[in-house]
């Protein structure tokens, strides 16, 4: 039996653990805010309903806290507070987690159960992971960011392809703001009595060594007209071998750049506890928490900024000089896909990794630089700028060179974009007018060699 005193003491910490709850909701900022410019019309109604539950909550507390006396038979039961607190946890185990539970582990079925983001379905034996349909990115079937396309080309129509890294597939951009789709208007405006197709085939992550695999054994199935690819800052980190992405030093294959799929396979060769218990309930209830509570608050918020903000600050100690095993390698995969793409009697357009790195960049583009800072850690060391800098360019450069010793018409994106922040949001990814100069680029480029005629 409780005496009074404990009674006061629970109550006011559990109504301190409510209060505590409801604040943390409060001071979080929705994704796409549409109330008060903070919240979204969902999150805003998940907040009405808890607080209207506060009165049924404040009972359940007195009713949990105090002794409830029934009359059973003439004989009198006395239910004490903890008999009732085991019961409402039975309650709670039968009819909230388990049920949870069981939807949980149907509805991620094919994820892999880590961070519950890439599926069965994203996993490829020979590209790691791939594109998977996404209305919302404009991902087709065929896992392209584009409108859906046919195997058989269609009579009278121009297919361009354009492989890359993230910079082509350009998941910050809206669909129609991509330099694939800006492209593919400019070119249906000038080419009225033929029907242009630009696909983005461009992955996150991607390297020379990705669309060279995707070029052989998926993409030349489609009958492209044109081939654009344009790689550097992928290939250039791969030089690297960052702990959760990477195992054993650089190997000229990428073979030890595991990527994407780096948490399953560290997960799968450690050795497990001796005794796991996996609820993805309790995965899920730890990410809710992390992702809504208390995310206005800098220091309690769990996510990870992208923009780390790491250059304005760091010392001259802490850095160590770029090296670039991965430059012949990506010689390598150039070399070969012009070679394949050659053969196939197709055309072929290179362009370069437009890029914001200088050796002394100011400070409002230095907070934005974060890969290689993110990719390349060393020893607790990151590259200087200055080195990283002086990579890139090799890369830029020796595209160029294989391009003329291969007599393919070149592109040089990284000294047609410039070096502001008006152009890009981050190191080598583009705002709109960053785009929009890409896609004028590969645009000026096929008409000055007349293509497409």
């Amino acid at each position: 039996m409780l005496l009074k005193n404990d009674k006061k003491i629970l109550f006011i910490l559990a109504y301190t653990c409510y209060v505590f709850f409801v604040l943390g909701l409060f001071l979080h900022t929705s994704a796409h805010p549409q109330i008060f410019h903070k919240y979204t019309v969902k999150y805003a109604l998940l907040l009405a309903g808890i607080l209207l539950l506060f009165p049924v909550f404040l009972w359940l507390m007195w009713f949990i806290l105090h002794d409830t006396r029934i009359t059973f038979r003439k004989r009198k039961i006395f239910i004490m507070p903890i008999h009732k607190f085991i019961i409402l946890l039975l309650l709670f185990l039968l009819f909230i987690i388990t049920p949870s539970e069981l939807y949980l582990r149907s509805k991620y079925s094919d994820f892999e159960t880590t961070d519950y983001y890439y599926t069965i379905h994203n996993f490829h034996p020979y590209l790691q992971f791939q594109l998977t349909p996404d209305k919302n990115l404009h991902i087709n079937n065929d896992g392209f960011r584009s409108e859906e396309i046919s195997l058989t080309k269609p009579k009278n129509t121009y297919r361009i392809f354009i492989l890359g890294g993230s910079t082509v597939y350009n998941g910050q951009l809206s669909y129609q703001d991509t330099p694939t789709q800006i492209l593919e208007r400019l070119l249906s405006k000038r080419y009225k009595d033929k029907r242009i197709e630009v696909i983005n085939a461009g992955v996150d992550a991607y390297t020379t060594e990705h669309s060279l695999i995707q070029y052989l054994f998926k993409i030349k199935d489609y009958h492209p007209d044109l081939i654009i690819m344009y790689h550097g800052i992928n290939d250039l980190y791969f030089s690297c071998s960052r702990s959760d992405r990477a195992y054993g030093e650089y190997k000229a294959d990428y073979s030890h750049y595991l990527s994407a799929d780096g948490t399953m396979v560290f997960q799968y060769f450690s050795p497990p506890p001796p005794v796991k218990i996996k609820l993805l309930s309790y995965d899920f209830f730890i990410k809710a928490i992390q992702d809504n509570l208390f995310t206005d608050i800098t220091f309690i918020n769990n996510k990870k900024p992208k923009d780390p903000d790491i250059y304005t600050h760091i010392s001259q100690s802490n850095e160590y000089a770029m090296r670039d095993p991965s430059l012949s390698a990506y010689d390598r995969n150039v070399t070969s896909l012009i070679e394949a793409v050659k053969a196939d009697h197709t055309r072929l357009i290179l362009g370069n990794q437009a890029n914001i790195y200088t050796d002394n960049p100011p400070k409002d583009i230095l907070k934005k630089i974060w890969i290689p800072a993110t990719f390349c850690p060393k020893n607790n060391k990151i590259p200087s700028l200055s080195s990283f800098n002086k990579s890139l360019d090799q890369f830029n450069k020796h595209t160029q060179e294989i391009a003329q010793e291969n007599d393919v018409p070149f592109v040089d994106l990284a000294a047609l974009v410039p070096k502001d922040l008006t152009y890009f949001v981050d190191d080598v990814h583009y705002t709109k007018k960053g785009s929009v100069l890409i896609a004028h680029a590969l645009y000026e480029k096929i008409i000055s060699l007349d293509i497409i005629n």
